[in-house]
């Protein structure tokens, strides 16, 4: 569940445009293959370290970031649960931004877990969610 190092912190919006730039470059949204699951588009790009992520293995240490990657036939109502007990619960106090970059993406799905967010989001207003479609701009779900 974590990409470890003592580095600098990294913004929400550095890391969105590393991850953009790494879409880019590395070919992602064209290659089909790739895009069937997280872990496969996670393994095409080269991002920095300081990061949890899912899918991934649990980790020792928590960061400030998590970023869940959604791959076409991954579930993304399991992954998007993971990513509401990871900041809820075994990152408790941490996690301060979720990028869910995502080759898919439903609607209800998010509606059905944007509440456990929003609760989150009232203990921790810092709180920020945002949604990166695989060939799209970055959206804010939850500011």
């Amino acid at each position: 569940m974590s990409e470890e190092s003592e580095q600098p912190r990294i913004s929400i919006e550095q890391w969105l445009r590393i991850i953009e730039t790494q879409e880019r470059t590395q070919g992602i949204f064209p290659d089909r293959k790739v895009l069937t699951k997280g872990l496969k588009i996670r393994r095409k790009m080269s991002l920095p370290r300081g990061f949890n992520c899912i899918p991934g293995e649990p980790g020792d240490k928590c960061f400030a970031l998590l970023i869940v990657f959604v791959g076409i036939r991954d579930s993304l109502e399991l992954y998007l649960e993971k990513a509401v007990n990871h900041v809820a619960v075994s990152c408790q106090g941490t996690t301060e931004y979720v990028i869910i970059y995502a080759a898919q993406w439903n609607s209800r799905s998010w509606f059905e877990i944007k509440q456990k967010f929003q609760k989150i989001r009232q203990q921790r207003p810092r709180l920020t969610v945002v949604l990166k479609i695989v060939g799209l701009g970055p959206q804010v779900l939850i500011p």
